[in-house]
């Protein structure tokens, strides 16, 4: 979800809720700012500094400062490859001194007379930023009093800029930092506003005038440095390693230097400052064979792991936020973190649970990770039943949010991506086991994925000595059982997948249910996204026509969903054209079958038809696994002694089983280059919602109110970046936060707006109808 829910309430229950603790002694005596707002937005700066440090002295805190960071910007690339992120002021602990402070570089600066007033921008080490602006017509919020109350949101594009801003610099937090929630301070001449930010969104307290009464700010400060970590957003389950715990980890890289795999990511994960993280749970592990898979009576205990720099951060600040850490024990043996915000409410059911369904009964399902501990965060091992105790603050005033809980699955396996295949049959097998893997789960423990995807499909090669490498089908917290799917209720307020890899019934269809039928489309539209972006063909002869073709398919995300795929799925059209040698290659033979069983569902199915009635759409898709396949060599059906109808074909795995297993049969397959036609290939990790969209539905067919914001991070978009400097307009790309809508709240006369990376909004998808004689058309 690439969206920020905004909610202003009054400063009081700001307070209350988000900083709550002692007043200032009576003692103490508040110092006054002595900002200059008369010139330009630099000249606040000096300012601010002698004021916050004022305030600090005078509560006698001696282990926090306030800096002037505008000029000097953050230099370590963040995960989305930015660097030059520079709040304007920061606050540090004392004891990072010698690590932010700059060093002059010209004889200018040396005579600079805020040199001493300055320092680095270092997220890793930064407490919470100070954001300035000199005009209100540059600023986030409205920050005059008189209209605050009605709209403080206002509109215009350096407004959505300076709140995308904001954005930036709370995503940057809660990445570098292991937190669980942010604050900012965001200043307009002598007004200002605190900002708190979690993974469900944000609220803003109403403007107050800093320089006619500073005891805000030196409540805010004085609460801040007294509260504890967690207080402060801190997660407390995760602590700086040890210098001889850092050791362990450097050492990894050359341990591992035989696994290209493991040996890269330990690589980066050094990057970033390393991690303990403590984690209470159930664990699959046995001192002789190592760490296995978790059962229900596993023993409870608390085991601790190192990480540093994740491997995949998602551009997006709220939602599920799935960081991947490639991790050790403290006996240095690898394994993976998924690190996540899952939606908590009654209905939900947890991935760790959903891990733990599949791996029960006589069958257990093959093919998926392996997960040996973890669930939702617990700060102590003082009971094994424990709630969740890191969940969101935001969605209680914010009221369209479901409330998010911090979760971290630990696996066995450290995989590569899907886009890694070395070869063509290699593709073709890992999306073959990962199809056994959602057949096996469906048919066995009544459990459906729903979110199959080129990043939820992983490459895992295995022990030393393995023959070959095996496809494994991850991230399953937006699976639902069979009673869900047979008998829908609403468990999300939004619908969520990976919109590349979304069915187009689902594009086009807001109150449909999400079906087999469904997910089966998705393997064949990553069959195909994977061709487009690593074969030769007609598409690719100018890198322009590929982008262009593959964002029209793929990437575009209109009220209607994507025409032009729409037509290709429905009518059978080939998504991609081979180059005449390769045009019976086994592969592309494959992707042809699978888009014809597509286009032959769509024929049998007036979808359209249902609208008003989706439970008949639901009863006309329950069919029995025994249903008679397709003979994917003559295409005619495949007989056997079952009586019962031949089923719709996407209705079951059988076709498309069928099909897999015939075209891997022949062997060996003819040589196929791969190319990687662009750098932005899908990241190797669980869980990955890299292109995401996001769209209200109900679960029983009720039309509902809805928003679609897609992120187009792949091919043919631009990225989203850039850094705004002081006292000009956004220069670069625009932050990755982007684009307001104020709403009105229900929640104690708050005001509420979105902030997204699109600014794409829709009430409503067209329906359609459907032609020829199918199922349901009267």
């Amino acid at each position: 979800m690439n969206e920020m829910l905004i909610t202003q309430i009054a400063i009081e229950d700001w307070f209350a809720r988000f900083m709550p603790g002692e007043d200032i002694p009576s003692s103490v005596t508040v110092p006054q700012f002595d900002v200059d707002c008369t010139g330009r937005e630099r000249e606040m700066y000096a300012g601010l500094y002698r004021g916050f440090n004022a305030i600090l002295n005078a509560l006698g805190i001696m282990e926090y400062k306030m800096w002037i960071t505008g000029d000097h910007p953050e230099t370590t690339a963040g995960d989305l490859g930015r660097t030059g992120l520079k709040p304007d002021l920061t606050l540090y602990p004392s004891s990072v001194d010698a690590i932010i402070k700059p060093r002059p570089k010209q004889k200018s600066s040396q005579n600079d007379p805020l040199m001493s007033m300055k320092a680095k921008t270092v997220f890793a080490h930064a407490e919470f930023p100070v954001e300035v602006k000199h005009l209100e017509s540059d600023a986030p919020f409205t920050f005059d009093p008189a209209n605050s109350s009605d709209k403080f949101l206002p509109n215009g594009e350096s407004h959505k800029q300076a709140l995308g801003q904001l954005a930036e610099y709370c995503r940057e937090q809660l990445t570098r930092h292991h937190r669980v929630f942010t604050f900012i301070i965001s200043v307009c001449r002598g007004y200002a506003r605190f900002l708190f930010s979690d993974r469900a969104g944000a609220v803003v307290s109403e403007p107050f005038d800093y320089l006619a009464n500073p005891t805000p700010m030196a409540t805010f400060l004085h609460r801040y440095i007294h509260a504890t970590s967690l207080g402060r957003g801190f997660d407390p389950t995760a602590t700086v390693a040890s210098h001889e715990e850092q050791t362990l980890f450097t050492s990894l890289k050359q341990i591992y230097s035989a696994n290209d795999t493991l040996s890269e990511a330990f690589q980066k994960a050094e990057e970033w400052p390393i991690y303990k993280l403590r984690i209470c749970s159930r664990w699959g592990y046995d001192e002789d064979s190592g760490y296995s898979r978790v059962e229900r009576n596993s023993p409870f205990s608390t085991r601790d792991f190192l990480v540093g720099r994740p491997i995949y951060v998602p551009p997006s600040l709220t939602g599920r936020c799935t960081r991947i850490f490639v991790a050790c024990d403290l006996r240095g043996v690898p394994v993976v973190i998924k690190d996540y915000w899952r939606v908590y409410n009654s209905h939900t059911c947890s991935e760790y649970d959903i891990y733990l369904k599949l791996y029960e009964g006589e069958k257990p399902v093959r093919y998926i990770p392996t997960v040996v501990g973890g669930g939702d965060v617990q700060q102590s091992e003082e009971s094994e039943d424990q709630e969740a105790s890191q969940i969101t603050s935001s969605h209680e005033f914010i009221g369209e949010v479901d409330a998010r809980a911090h979760s971290r699955l630990v696996l066995k396996e450290v995989c590569r991506s899907l886009s890694t295949f070395k070869n063509f049959f290699e593709l073709a097998s890992v999306v073959y086991h990962a199809l056994l893997a959602h057949k096996e789960a469906w048919e066995d423990h009544g459990v459906l994925h729903r979110d199959v995807s080129a990043g939820n499909i992983l490459i895992f090669d295995g022990t030393p000595g393995s023959s070959s490498p095996v496809g494994l089908l991850a991230d399953w917290e937006l699976s639902k059982s069979k009673e869900q799917i047979f008998d829908p209720q609403p468990t999300q307020r939004v619908r969520s997948g990976t919109w590349q890899f979304v069915s187009v019934a689902l594009q086009m269809y807001d109150w449909k249910p999400h079906l087999l039928s469904d997910d089966l489309e998705s393997f064949m539209h990553v069959l195909n996204w994977m061709a487009l972006r690593h074969m030769d063909t007609k598409e690719s002869r100018t890198s322009r026509g590929l982008a262009e073709h593959i964002h029209h398919v793929y990437d575009l995300a209109l009220p209607e969903g994507a025409p032009l795929r729409q037509r290709m799925v429905t009518n059978g059209i080939p998504f991609f054209e081979p180059l005449r040698p390769n045009s019976q290659h086994p592969f592309v033979i494959l992707t042809r079958k699978l888009t014809d069983l597509c286009k032959r569902h769509y024929d049998e199915l007036d979808i359209a038809h249902f609208q008003d009635a989706p439970r008949q759409l639901i009863e006309a898709c329950r069919v029995e696994e025994h249903a008679n396949p397709i003979d994917s060599t003559t295409g005619g059906t495949r007989q056997n002694d079952s009586e019962t109808p031949a089923a719709l074909p996407l209705n079951t795995h059988a076709d498309f089983v069928a099909v897999f297993e015939d075209i891997l049969q022949v062997k060996p397959w003819p040589p196929l280059e791969k190319r990687d036609h662009f750098d932005d290939s899908v990241p190797s990790h669980i869980g990955q919602k890299r292109l995401t969209n996001a769209s209200g539905a109900s679960g029983d067919g009720q039309r509902s109110k809805k928003r679609l914001h897609s992120s187009s991070t792949g091919v043919g978009s631009s990225t989203t970046g850039g850094e705004m400097g002081d006292d000009a307009q956004p220069s670069g790309s625009a932050p990755i936060a982007y684009g307001i809508r104020p709403v009105v709240s229900r929640r104690r006369d708050a005001h509420r707006g979105t902030v997204t990376n699109s600014g794409t909004s829709t009430s409503g998808r067209k329906s359609r109808t459907g032609s020829g004689k199918k199922l349901g058309k009267e």
